[in-house]
C-alpha cells in the first residue's frame, strides 16, 4: 500500500469521525475535494509527517517520591510534544496494558521488599497465572529505593522481569536508583528520551532538565506555615519524648484529608553539623562544587545534605578508603540484617571518628545524599481544623556512649518556638482513608506515634455525626509517662464517641504486653466486629509490629471463625481486597 492511500490511525478517524458527525452532504462532498487538493500540494507526504508519540507514565509510590517524580516526567513529555498518560498502578490491572506500546514505570519499595501499599493488587495480579501477554509493549522501570536494606529495589527488580516474561521488550536496562535518585534518574532518562520515536514538535528542552516536581507543592515548592503550639505529650521519665506541633496555614494554599501526611522542610540543626566540621578540621567557609553548583561547606552540610542518616555507598566508600574488615564485613551478601542494625544505629560522625581522616571534604560533599525531609503522619481533621494542621513527633536524641545521636527534623521540630514560620506540603494518602460510608465501624491500631493519623480519624468522625462505632488499640512502654493524648481518648469514650478504647502498656507489668497481644485477649469482640463489616487500620512499626500485628489477626480468624490456618490466612487476605485492612507503616 503506497504513502498516498495508507489509512490512518483508528483514533485519528475516530476523531475525524466526530469533527464530521452532523454535516450534510454537499458540505462533506466540498470537504473530500478540500482535503485532496490538500494532499496533492508539493512537499506534503502524510507517511513523512511524524506522529504523536504517546507514553504511558505508570508510578508506584508510598511516600510521594514515585509520584512526584513520575508527574515531571509526565509534564516534560507533554512539553516535549507527546502525548503523555499518567496513572498509577494502583488505579490499573495488568490487562490494561495489553494495547500499550510504550511506558515508563517509576516504583519504589517499601519495608521488607514490599510494593506500595495501594499497588499491592496489581502485583498481585501481574504474579499470577492469568496475567495477560503484553507482546506490544516496549517498557523501562524506574526503581527508588534505599540500599541500607537488603531488599534494595525489590518491587522494581519484580516487575522489571514480569513485565519481560509476558512478552514485553525493554527499551531500556532497569535503573535501580538509591537515595540520590535525582543524579542517576538524570542520566538514565535523557538515554531513555532519546530513544523514543520522534515526537510531532521536539521541544528544545531536553526531558531530563526538568524532571524534579510536578507544579504541586512538595519539598521543593513548600507552602509557609505559622507554629501555633509545640508542647511535650510525654511526662519526664519518659524514655523518648513525644511532642505536639499545631501549625496553622492558608486554606487557598493548602488543604489535606485525614489520613495525610504532612512533610516538613527544615535544615540540619548545629547539634549535627559542628561536629562534622570538628572531625573534618575544615572551615565552614570553605567553597566546594558538586553538580556544577557551589556552596560554602557549612551550606552544604546545614541545607543540603543528610548528615543523621547513613547510606550502603557512605559505607563502601569508608571501606574502600581505610581496609577496614569490620566495614567490609557489613556489606557482604550474608550481612543485610547486621548492614541495617548499623546504619539504623549510626551516624556519619560516628564513620568520621571512628576512621580520622578516611575523606576529605570535598569527597564527603560529593557521597552524601540529599537531606530527606521528613513526612509525619496528620493528627487532626479538617472538619474540626480548617485552617490548622496538627502533628505527634516523637524527639530523638540517643545517648551513644559519651555523645548524644540527634534526629535532623525531631531536633529542628523541638526548637520551633509559637510565631516561628516552617515550609510543609500535604503527601496524599489515597489508601489511608475513612470508609466513604460511615455507617462502618472502625477499628484503628496505633501504638507510639501511630496513633497520631487516629486522632485525626476520629475527630472526621465526630464532626461528621458518622454512625459506626469507633474502637481504639493504643500500645506504649508505661501509662503514666507515655499515654499519647490520653484525656481526650477518655474524654471521648466518656461521651460515647469513642465505643472501645484497648491499651497495651509493655513496661507496666512483669510480663510485656503488646497491642498484638491486646488483640488476641479481646478476640472474640474483635472477630465480631469484623463479621459486621469493619475496617481494620494500622500505622506505626513495618518491621516487627506490624507483621506481629497481622499474624494476630491471623489467628483470630482461625480461632473464632473456626478455620484452618491456610483459609485464616485467605479470609486476611480477603480483606484487604475489600479495601477493609489498611496500613501506613514506616
Amino acid at each position: 500500500m503506497s504513502a498516498v492511500t495508507k489509512p490512518p490511525a483508528a483514533e485519528v478517524l475516530e476523531r475525524v469521525d466526530q469533527a464530521l458527525t452532523g454535516l450534510a452532504s454537499d458540505n462533506l462532498i466540498w470537504l473530500s475535494g478540500y482535503l485532496y487538493g490538500l494532499a496533492r500540494q508539493p512537499g506534503v507526504d502524510s507517511a513523512a509527517a511524524p506522529a504523536v508519540a504517546s507514553v504511558d507514565v505508570y508510578y508506584g509510590s508510598q511516600t510521594g517520591n514515585a509520584r512526584r517524580l513520575a508527574e515531571g516526567l509526565a509534564e516534560a513529555l507533554k512539553a516535549d510534544g507527546r502525548s503523555a498518560r499518567l496513572k498509577s498502578l494502583g488505579e490499573i490491572r495488568p490487562r490494561d496494558l495489553r494495547e500499550v506500546e510504550q511506558a515508563l514505570f517509576v516504583v519504589s519499595t517499601q519495608g521488607d521488599g514490599e510494593p506500595p501499599e495501594d499497588c499491592r493488587d496489581f502485583f498481585a495480579a501481574l504474579d499470577s497465572d492469568r496475567a495477560p501477554q503484553l507482546a506490544k509493549l516496549q517498557f523501562a522501570v524506574l526503581g527508588l529505593g534505599d540500599s541500607s536494606y537488603p531488599q534494595f529495589c525489590a518491587t522494581a527488580k519484580q516487575l522489571d522481569s514480569r513485565l519481560q516474561a509476558l512478552g514485553g521488550s525493554r527499551t531500556q536496562d532497569r535503573l535501580d536508583a538509591d537515595l540520590d535518585y535525582a543524579r542517576s534518574a538524570k542520566v538514565w532518562l535523557q538515554r531513555w528520551q532519546d530513544l523514543l520515536p520522534a515526537a510531532a514538535a521536539p521541544a528544545p528542552t531536553k526531558l531530563a532538565a526538568s524532571i524534579a516536581t510536578s507544579r504541586r507543592s512538595g519539598p521543593d515548592a513548600p507552602v509557609s506555615a505559622e507554629v501555633l503550639s509545640n508542647i511535650p505529650l510525654t511526662a519526664p521519665g519518659s524514655l523518648r519524648e513525644v511532642r505536639h506541633l499545631e501549625l496553622a496555614f492558608d486554606p487557598a494554599l493548602l488543604s489535606y484529608q485525614p489520613g495525610d501526611a504532612l512533610g516538613l522542610r527544615f535544615s540540619n540543626p548545629s547539634q549535627l553539623v559542628e561536629p562534622v566540621l570538628a572531625a573534618l578540621g575544615r572551615s565552614g567557609e570553605q567553597l566546594i562544587a558538586r553538580d556544577g553548583r557551589e556552596a560554602t561547606l557549612q551550606q552544604w552540610l546545614t541545607v543540603e545534605l543528610e548528615l543523621s542518616r547513613l547510606s550502603r555507598p557512605l559505607i563502601v566508600a569508608f571501606a574502600e578508603a581505610t581496609g577496614a574488615t569490620e566495614l567490609q564485613a557489613l556489606l557482604a551478601p550474608t550481612a543485610g540484617e547486621q548492614l541495617r542494625e548499623f546504619l539504623r544505629s549510626s551516624q556519619l560522625i560516628d564513620l568520621l571518628t571512628r576512621y580520622p581522616g578516611a575523606v576529605g571534604a570535598e569527597q564527603l560533599v560529593d557521597l552524601l545524599p540529599p537531606l530527606q525531609h521528613r513526612l509525619y503522619s496528620i493528627a487532626s481533621s479538617p472538619k474540626r481544623y480548617a485552617d490548622e494542621v496538627h502533628l505527634t513527633v516523637a524527639l530523638r536524641s540517643d545517648q551513644r556512649g559519651e555523645r548524644t545521636a540527634y534526629g535532623a527534623c525531631s531536633t529542628a521540630v523541638a526548637g520551633l518556638q509559637s510565631g516561628d514560620e516552617v515550609g510543609v506540603w500535604v503527601e496524599r494518602n489515597e489508601h489511608f482513608r475513612l470508609p466513604t460510608d460511615d455507617s462502618r465501624d472502625v477499628i484503628m491500631i496505633g501504638p507510639g506515634t501511630g496513633v497520631a493519623p487516629f486522632r485525626g480519624f476520629l475527630q472526621q468522625r465526630i464532626e461528621s455525626a458518622a454512625g459506626g462505632r469507633n474502637w481504639l488499640v493504643f500500645g506504649a512502654r508505661k501509662r503514666f509517662t507515655d499515654f499519647l493524648y490520653q484525656t481526650e481518648w477518655q474524654d471521648a469514650l466518656k461521651r460515647g464517641q469513642l465505643d472501645r478504647l484497648s491499651l497495651a502498656f509493655s513496661r507496666d507489668g512483669e510480663q510485656r504486653t503488646y497491642v498484638q497481644d491486646r488483640l488476641r485477649a479481646e478476640g472474640a469482640e474483635f472477630y465480631a466486629w469484623l463479621r459486621g463489616g469493619a475496617h481494620v487500620y494500622l500505622c506505626g512499626d513495618a518491621f516487627d509490629m506490624a507483621p506481629a500485628v497481622e499474624a494476630a489477626i491471623i489467628e483470630i480468624i482461625a480461632e473464632h471463625g473456626q478455620l484452618e490456618a491456610e483459609q485464616a490466612a485467605e479470609a486476611f487476605a480477603q480483606l484487604r481486597r475489600e479495601g477493609r485492612w489498611l496500613v501506613d507503616v514506616y
